[in-house]
């Protein structure tokens, strides 16, 4: 597609030339032509020579005013091309360069965060987000999935930052946390996620959980806790019932004396 373009354009370019080539030869031969039939005429006596000098003042006069008039009509048309192309060049350049730093930077995050935790805890860490650009930039944060080496496993669960959206001032810097709860449930293993920071070409780091597996202390909490918060909804269930049925009871007295 591309070659074909400029196959296109190249041939217009050729096309264009030999329409100005053949536009200046007979340019000349009609010059040639003027000019004999010019000498003949005041050989003839038809045209004296004071009339050709007086119109030839004239015409000259007109015609450096006219080339004048081209001339500035051409550099100006110049100096805009020139700026166009310019202002492309400098444009496609920074964006080349823009994504050359997001190819480079995708291929080799520039840090590392390491959390680690066990099943039914909350694992944090933080790190300091600094805007180096010349420009108040709004940061968000996207993630991968968290995949373990072998790419087949993963695990379902967000990654959590506070905050979740940060404004930042050229220079400006903040600090913000990062959490991972880790389900009850959760599978042993290390896993790892790639963190993307929008409005900041380039930026993009590694987080890196490793799931411990839960000692028989940690184990028994989290069934203690589990086993609380059943009897408690079963405390609350019941108390609704009761309730229910106490507000029952009183509209059936209610409708008993009113009979």
């Amino acid at each position: 597609m591309i070659n074909s373009e400029k196959s296109t354009t190249q041939n217009g370019i050729v096309e264009e030339l030999q329409e100005l080539l053949t536009k200046s030869i007979n340019a000349d031969i009609q010059l040639l032509k003027n000019g004999s039939d010019l000498l003949q005429q005041v050989a003839e006596g038809k045209i004296s020579l004071g009339n050709v000098a007086e119109q030839s003042n004239e015409i000259l006069r007109q015609a450096i005013t006219d080339y004048i008039t081209m001339s500035t009509r051409h550099t100006s048309r110049l100096i805009d091309l020139s700026l166009d192309v310019s202002d492309k060049l400098v444009h496609r350049g920074a964006r080349k360069q823009r994504q050359k730093q997001d190819t480079t930077t995708k291929r080799t995050p520039l840090f590392e965060l390491k959390l680690n935790g066990q099943a039914g805890t909350l694992c944090q860490t933080a790190f300091v987000l600094e805007n180096n650009f010349t420009e108040v930039v709004t940061a968000k944060f996207r993630y991968t999935k968290l995949v373990d080496k072998t790419g087949e496993n993963f695990l379902d669960i967000p990654i959590r930052f506070d905050p979740a959206e940060v404004k930042l001032e050229p220079e400006q810097k903040q600090n913000v946390v990062i959490g991972i709860e880790l389900p009850p449930d959760v599978v042993t293993g290390q896993y790892q996620a790639v963190v993307t920071v929008e409005s900041m070409p380039g930026l993009n780091f590694l987080v890196s959980l490793s799931v411990e597996e839960r000692s028989a202390q940690q184990a028994e909490k989290t069934a203690e806790k589990t086993a609380e918060k059943t009897v408690s909804k079963k405390k609350r269930t019941a108390t609704s019932r009761s309730r229910a049925k106490a507000t029952t009871k009183k509209r059936s007295r209610k409708k008993s004396g009113k009979s």
